[in-house]
């Protein structure tokens, strides 16, 4: 089920809001996933990588660095899932599946952030290549 324009720019104010005076993390986790996912996304020539190389199990260490001790008190399978959950709804992934393979991409570029954190999640993660975004 999709959601609503009107809830996906519900969550897009409360991103940004978060970005500005944070009251938790989930919204640093959100952008952890999807720059997890960028990462690996831009390794690739045509920009989209196996949905599996960007399992919860193996980005959750750079998810959590630095947070928790990277040793969270909750489940983070079901964080990350979810981060993943509200990054598609919201139309800033996609997935696709050919041969019986699910592939991930980014569709757009996160429209929360303040200016200069692309720039700084980037360096951050060590993305040498800038994806066009698909739409």
């Amino acid at each position: 089920m999709k959601w609503p324009d009107e809830k996906i720019e519900g969550k897009r104010q409360y991103f940004l809001q978060q970005r500005k005076e944070p009251t938790g993390k989930f919204t640093e986790f959100v952008v952890r996933v999807y720059y997890s996912i960028y990462k690996k996304c831009s390794e690739n020539e045509n920009g989209i990588c196996r949905s599996s190389d960007v399992s919860s199990y193996k980005i959750k260490n750079v998810v959590y660095e630095g947070i928790y001790d990277g040793q969270p008190d909750h489940d983070n399978k079901s964080v990350i899932d979810d981060c993943m959950k509200h990054l598609k709804e919201m139309h800033y992934i996609g997935f696709k599946k050919e041969n019986d393979v699910w592939y991930i991409y980014i569709k757009r570029q996160l429209d929360f952030l303040l200016e200069g954190e692309h720039e700084f999640y980037k360096h951050k993660f060590e993305i040498r290549r800038e994806l066009s975004c698909a739409t």
